[in-house]
């Protein structure tokens, strides 16, 4: 997998005349993929669970099928993510 090309550009106020200097920098970022439907598949439980709480929390004496609203969650990443998302290598670790 080739590294990512990431231009930044930073404003650095200059103190003597209050204007700005621009900084480029290019910096290489190389990018992980993940299957993010295969992860919420494999934490389903643990992220059900977490749902269930946070709705708990946010909503205390209200009823929700909370199954019901951990497959419209999970149908609705499959809708909004793409199958392989890029995500930084450094929060990928390979044991």
């Amino acid at each position: 997998m080739s590294p990512t090309k990431l231009s930044l550009v930073r404003f650095i106020p200059n103190s003597t005349y209050n204007n700005f200097k621009i900084v480029n920098k290019s910096i290489s970022i190389h990018m992980a993929q993940v299957k993010i439907e295969e992860i919420i598949n494999h934490l389903d439980y643990k992220i059900r669970k977490s749902l269930e709480a946070t709705l708990e929390e946010h909503f205390p004496n209200q009823n929700f099928d909370t199954r019901s609203v951990f497959r419209t969650f999970k149908r609705q990443i499959s809708r909004k993510c793409d199958t392989w998302e890029d995500v930084p290598d450094d929060l990928v670790e390979r044991n």
